[in-house]
């Protein structure tokens, strides 16, 4: 078994003998879309949904119900009126490298986003927000 040059997407052989990327797989089996661009609006993963317990928490539950994760989060008041009105948000998940960008650099982190579709490191959906 190996691992990306980021640690983070974890391959062994498959049953035909190429090799599978397990995080891939974990994500598309959950019911997310790979992609290869982050250019595009994300198809509805459905069951997937987000709460939004407070302005500075965010638990997202995947399509059976389980968490996914839960997480300390930054919500403006205007982002968080538009998402409880529109009643969903687009989800990305992967190994893209967004963590390591400074907080408010958005150019960085929407590159960061398209080289991790590019390396096919991406899942998305759109999921309801409860």
């Amino acid at each position: 078994m190996g691992a990306s040059a980021a640690g983070w997407s974890a391959r062994r052989w498959g049953p035909a003998g190429g090799q599978v990327d397990l995080l891939a797989a974990a994500l598309t089996h959950r019911g997310l879309s790979m992609v290869d661009t982050a250019r595009r609006h994300p198809p509805a993963a459905p069951g997937w949904n987000i709460a939004l317990p407070s302005a500075a928490a965010a638990v997202i539950a995947d399509a059976g119900g389980d968490l996914f994760y839960e997480v300390g989060t930054v919500q403006p008041p205007p982002w968080r009126q538009l998402v409880t009105a529109l009643g969903a948000v687009e989800l990305l998940v992967g190994a893209g490298g967004v963590g390591a960008v400074s907080p408010g650099n958005v150019l960085a982190a929407v590159r960061a986003l398209g080289d991790a579709a590019r390396r096919g490191h991406l899942a998305d959906g759109t999921i309801a927000v409860r």
